[in-house]
């Protein structure tokens, strides 16, 4: 009879030990969910307040005017890479049929050690600009196609400025060789090679 009232207070002793261990580990999770909650909370209430200031900014602004050199910085990349500026250039030609055919002998070459050691004012912007020139190449019997380069370049949604326009127009209907550079502006103070 003692083993079985032993037996009974061991079974029920093992009931309350599982008992008591299932309501610690819930307290426990609950208390650490309660804390994430608490946490997740603040920081809404703090995200909240910084939309709040932002919009108040926003409707303060409202008729401030973006002027022109705001514009301009839209269009002055502040990422390199020069795989980006070789496709862009290959799409302007491909755009105005100059490919890569055989008698078209199409190059393109960027160099990103430019020096502008006669002229002074562009010495001055490689302090604040990275600054790479574009260098290409190509055959063609229509020297029109230059004319359509150089609108192409203008038109560009980044800053280029030309550099140089060699061609001579051609007398037969034979290939005269073309030359065109320009560069390409970044305002980054270190390059992406891709």
């Amino acid at each position: 009879m003692l083993n079985r009232r032993l037996s009974d207070y061991l079974f029920y002793g093992t009931l309350a030990a599982i008992a008591l261990v299932i309501f610690l580990i819930r307290s426990i999770v609950i208390g650490n969910m309660n804390a994430e909650i608490d946490t997740l909370q603040t920081e809404n209430i703090n995200l909240q307040r910084e939309i709040d200031a932002l919009s108040e900014l926003v409707q303060d602004n409202r008729s401030v005017q973006t002027s022109h050199l705001y514009e301009l910085y839209n269009t002055v990349p502040n990422v390199y890479s020069a795989q980006s500026l070789t496709y862009k250039t290959v799409a302007m030609l491909e755009e105005l049929g100059i490919n890569e055919e055989d008698d078209l002998q199409r190059t393109i070459f960027i160099d990103d050690t430019v020096s502008f050691a006669t002229n002074q004012q562009f010495q001055s912007t490689l302090q604040d600009y990275y600054v790479v020139e574009v260098q290409v190449s190509f055959t063609t019997t229509n020297p029109a196609v230059i004319n359509d380069l150089i609108d192409l370049v203008y038109a560009s949604d980044q800053l280029f400025i030309i550099n140089d326009v060699a061609y001579t127009v051609p007398t037969t209907d034979n290939f005269v060789p073309m030359y065109f550079s320009f560069f390409a502006v970044y305002d980054v103070e270190t390059n992406e090679e891709s």
